[in-house]
Parts: C-alpha cells; sequence; structure tokens
C-alpha cells in the first residue's frame, strides 16, 4: 500500500527552497498516545445532587460536574475542553453547557438535527456539557432528569485531552439513547480504553471506524478497500471486528473506498454489506468513519479529526455510499473556514513558483497547509504568507518533508516541479 517517496527527493528539492521563500515557518505538530480496548458509553439520565454527572463510563475519571459556556448567554467564561456532537440519532437534540455547584445552563445550539455535526463548544473549567432532547424545559435539572441524553465532564479530566467526539446513539440492549465520548488528543496518562484515539501516524493517513450507532451487528463486520483484495488489519491487531463500542484505527495511503464485508466472509471476497465510502487523508492526517443503518444498509459521516488535513466532514448513504454535501450545520467540522482563503492563496503560489497548478497544485496546497496549519504559515500581524526568506536549516528540512510527501501524494509529475 505504500507509495514510495525516495524517487522524488532529488527532483523536487529545488521546488521546495522556491516555496520557503514564498511561505511560512515551523512545525506541524500532532497528538500523544493512542489505545484501542472496549470504548465507554455515557448514560442517558443524569441523577446528582449537585449537578455532578451519572455515567456508566469505564474509561472515565471522577469527576463530572456542570458547566456553562459563553457563547450563547455571555455570563460564562470557557474552559480549556472543548466538545462537538455527532447526531447518529432518528430526531433532533439541543446542546448545552453548565456550571457546577449553583448549576446554569446556556443553550450553544438549538436542534441539531440527524446525520448533522456541531461546532466545538468549551464548558467553563470543571464544568459539563450535556445533550438533551430538543425544546427540553429544564436543562438546569439535577435529579430524574428525563429530558438528558448525556452530560459529559471535565473535571478532574485534563488527562483526556482538550478536544472531544461526542457519537450520539441508541444503545439496542438497554432501549436508549446514549453518547459515546471519543477522546482525540489524550495524554500518556490517559485510560486505557477504546475512547483514547490513536495518534497521528506519519507514514500514511489514519482512520479510525466508529460503529456503535450500528444495529443488529450482533457479530461484527470485516473492513476492506474497495479494489484491494483481502481484509484490512487494524494498527493494534489482526482480525478485530467491526462492532460495538470498538474503536479501531486503519491505515491508508491519500485515498481509499472504505466497504465493509459479513464477520463470515473471513477474505473479504464476496459481496459487500457497507460502502463503499470515500476517505481522502495526507499522512499525518487522522479520519473518523462514524456508522449507522444496518449491516446492507450503511451509512457514514466521514470526519476529520480536529485540526487534522483530511477535508470536510461529508455524510455518506446506503450502501453505495453516496456523499452529500457537508453533514454539519453550518459547520466544517469544527475547522475555521479561513483555511479555505489560506489554500487557494498557497495553491496561488504554488502555481506561480512550483509549478503545480489545477487540482494537482490544489491539493498539494491542502496537504501543506493542513501539515503545517494556519499559525505557522500567516504573519499573525498582518494575516499574510510570511516571508521566510532567513528560513532556518530546520524548519527547511521539515517544509522539503512535507512537500515531498504531498506531492507524492497527489500524483504531481516531478518534472513539473521546479524553481
Amino acid at each position: 500500500m505504500r507509495t514510495p517517496r525516495r524517487t522524488l527527493l532529488i527532483t523536487a528539492a529545488a521546488g521546495v527552497l522556491v516555496l520557503a521563500a514564498c511561505l511560512s515557518d515551523d512545525d506541524s505538530g500532532d497528538d500523544t498516545t493512542a489505545t484501542t480496548a472496549a470504548a465507554a458509553t455515557t448514560d442517558a439520565a443524569s441523577d446528582d445532587t449537585t449537578a455532578t454527572t451519572e455515567r456508566d463510563d469505564v474509561a472515565d475519571a471522577d469527576g463530572s460536574d456542570d458547566g456553562g459556556d459563553d457563547s450563547s448567554s455571555g455570563d460564562f467564561t470557557p474552559g480549556d475542553i472543548e466538545f462537538r456532537t455527532v447526531n447518529q440519532l432518528e430526531r433532533p437534540v439541543d446542546l448545552y453547557v453548565r456550571t457546577t455547584g449553583l448549576v446554569e445552563a446556556s443553550l450553544v445550539q438549538a436542534g441539531l438535527q440527524p446525520g448533522e455535526v456541531s461546532d466545538l463548544y468549551a464548558p467553563p473549567t470543571e464544568g459539563v456539557f450535556l445533550v438533551t432532547e430538543e425544546g427540553a424545559t429544564d436543562p438546569t435539572c439535577v435529579v430524574d432528569c428525563t429530558d438528558f441524553i448525556g452530560e459529559f465532564g471535565t473535571a478532574f479530566q485534563e488527562d483526556n485531552g482538550p478536544t472531544r467526539t461526542v457519537v450520539l446513539h441508541e444503545d439496542e440492549f438497554a432501549g436508549e439513547s446514549r453518547g459515546l465520548e471519543l477522546w482525540e488528543d489524550p495524554t500518556a496518562d490517559a485510560p486505557d480504553a477504546g475512547n483514547a484515539m490513536p495518534a497521528a501516524d506519519d507514514s500514511g493517513a489514519l482512520l479510525v471506524t466508529v460503529s456503535v450507532a450500528v444495529t443488529d451487528n450482533d457479530f461484527g463486520m470485516r473492513l476492506g478497500y474497495d479494489g484491494v483484495s483481502g481484509c484490512q488489519d487494524n494498527t493494534e491487531m489482526a482480525n478485530v471486528l467491526i462492532g460495538g463500542n470498538q474503536t479501531p484505527a486503519f491505515l491508508f495511503d491519500s485515498a481509499v473506498d472504505v466497504v465493509f464485508y459479513d464477520n463470515q466472509d473471513t477474505e473479504c471476497a464476496e459481496a459487500t454489506v457497507g460502502g463503499p465510502f470515500p476517505v481522502e487523508g495526507a499522512n499525518g492526517s487522522r479520519t473518523l468513519l462514524i456508522l449507522a443503518g444496518t449491516p446492507g444498509d450503511l451509512d457514514a459521516i466521514v470526519l476529520p479529526f480536529v485540526g487534522s488535513d483530511s477535508g470536510e466532514a461529508t455524510a455518506g448513504s446506503g450502501s453505495d455510499g453516496d456523499t452529500d454535501e457537508d453533514a454539519g450545520s453550518d459547520t466544517d467540522a469544527g475547522e475555521d473556514t479561513g483555511i479555505d482563503d489560506l489554500v487557494e492563496e498557497v495553491a496561488a503560489e504554488m502555481e506561480a513558483h512550483l509549478g503545480p497548478t489545477g487540482d494537482g497544485g490544489q491539493c498539494v496546497s491542502e496537504a501543506f497547509v493542513g501539515a503545517l496549519g494556519e499559525d505557522e504559515l500567516r504573519d499573525p500581524n498582518t494575516g499574510s504568507l510570511r516571508n521566510l526568506d532567513d528560513i532556518p536549516v530546520e524548519s527547511q528540512r521539515l517544509y522539503e518533508e512535507v512537500l515531498l510527501e504531498s506531492i507524492v501524494l497527489c500524483d504531481i509529475e516531478s518534472s513539473t516541479v521546479g524553481g
């Protein structure tokens, strides 16, 4: 599966230095640890006397007080932990943040529709991110809160990282709605659980499957790539099936069409039961493939990790994996829309100085911006692309590596790249 990169080192190196004179400095950065054990889910209702959260999350540290946010009421100061929600229920929900102690709640998004992805919202320090039924009348409830779907605390949970994705789903065994909390950037001290997402892998793009919303899937499914013979092994161990609250991860190169097979199809050679779902990503990127439906009639939301270079959230529908426009509610999966402008600016510089044009230049630009980030590429004072005439040697080497890898991923002819 790996595309050899060494053949382009000599032919593309000259173009790297030209680009460096127009663009920015320093490194891309990513995340920390990765484990793939049984993932934990949150209970539908909270039942406390001081706005603490009742959970069945075996991976959680103790501590889920209630929190608020200044997103809608200006009275709350956001903390350092942010949440976004993927609604895989068949009804809309409301999102709140709540404070601790004397409980106050702030509505941050009303009516998140099925199949949508919310923006990022930060409860106050030691607060709680709350998901309720649409139109809930008492978001400050602390006892017998029947409108609550899930509460996600921040107190004593710094090790779980600053960014969380909550996947809402029906628990067909418990007969209630719940939320699976995914920790996108856990620290090395986070609990060893499937909630903890794997770290990025510079050797390829990483795909994490989330199948907690799939029903009638008691025995799991196998994963393959359309056009590639055999089943794919995940990064932790072979033969782990796709199902339940497991969150196995798979490596791929640049772009794949993900398909699923019955668990009895050990060679992944018979008819598929889901997909193809197109997934793209540069080396070092991470993407969630969040499944719903039943085997034979699967849907999927393709959702990049926050800050990861793998495109916008899209929703795949049915067994053919057709993609819709954008699964978010006026959101690009939590990413800043300024990134799009930055990609266009970098693409223009690519065309002027390096040679790649059209889709190829756009692809290289997206990979470059995704790896290095807006903060590194823009001058914080002027907002323009930084001038790197005096780029240090250590940064120059980083940019060479990023550009060379993106040229291979985007299938650019090396002869078109030069100064």
